[in-house]
């Protein structure tokens, strides 16, 4: 038997060929593990600071069939992946089939519209040795949702002042700092009442930092989501994620960023 999985509902199509196209930045090559229940991918990128994740929960998928609902992991070039997925118009339905130990994968964009061509691919497999990474709830100090555009904005500024972006967390504002001996700085202050939700445990005041390239590697996702999420604890990584659809709390992508150490 083939697993086969299908996505007719166009804005979910949507959101698939955006999660694929900026993978590349921080891997060249993924594992993606469909499990029972849900689609997943783990990736750490090449400089070891930060972790992504893709949940795809089984529901989300208008077609999710697999073999025995036997765990099934595919290894594939993340380039080439989002090659593809990028020929597909507005209007197909995507689907996609592999054998459980085959070493190809189809893909397929289609639709009704006769002026719109179906596409047909195949690509390679490969394997991929990684180990998936338990990453544990943590209790966070300080937690941050304000519009993802805002965040893209603010690191597209900040990186011409460097290349650490500071964060300070206190009772009444969150406060962004970049600068540099050739540059200068940027601090952009921003009050608790002007952010979408803000919430910091009592007397806690928090000041940490965090790479600024990375940061903007994660703002290339911004158009996934209107908000954009933070969970913040000192001394360790930073947590970030982007909801993808409301009618499904679990359909999320999730970043990790390790905290920079003073020298």
């Amino acid at each position: 038997m083939t697993n086969t999985f299908a996505i007719h509902n166009l804005q979910h199509a949507d959101i698939f060929v955006a999660l694929f196209q900026h993978v590349k930045v921080f891997s060249e090559h993924i594992n993606i593990i469909f499990n029972e229940d849900r689609m997943y991918i783990q990736c750490m990128d090449s400089s070891k600071v930060s972790v992504f994740e893709i949940f795809l929960p089984k529901e989300w998928f208008d077609s999710y069939e697999l073999e025995n609902n036997n765990s099934s992991t595919i290894g594939i070039s993340a380039n080439m992946l989002f090659k593809v997925l990028n020929t597909r118009d507005k209007k197909q339905d995507i689907c996609f089939s592999f054998e459980p130990e085959g070493d190809e994968i189809s893909i397929k964009f289609q639709c009704e519209d006769k002026e719109t061509y179906d596409k047909d691919f195949s690509l390679p497999l490969m394997e991929i040795e990684s180990e998936i990474m338990h990453i544990p709830e943590i209790e966070s100090t300080a937690d941050i949702t304000l519009p993802s555009a805002n965040f893209a904005n603010m690191v597209k500024d900040m990186r011409l002042f460097g290349d650490t972006l500071n964060l300070r967390c206190d009772q009444e504002n969150l406060t962004m700092t970049a600068n540099s001996d050739e540059s200068g700085k940027m601090n952009i202050k921003i009050t608790t009442e002007d952010l979408t939700s803000y919430e910091i445990l009592e007397d806690a005041e928090l000041m940490t930092s965090y790479s600024l390239n990375i940061l903007h590697n994660v703002s290339l996702y911004s158009k996934l989501s209107e908000y954009i999420h933070f969970h913040v604890k000192d001394g360790f990584p930073l947590k970030i994620v982007y909801e993808l659809d409301s009618d499904h709390d679990n359909a999320k992508m999730v970043f990790f960023i390790a905290p920079k150490i003073d020298e």
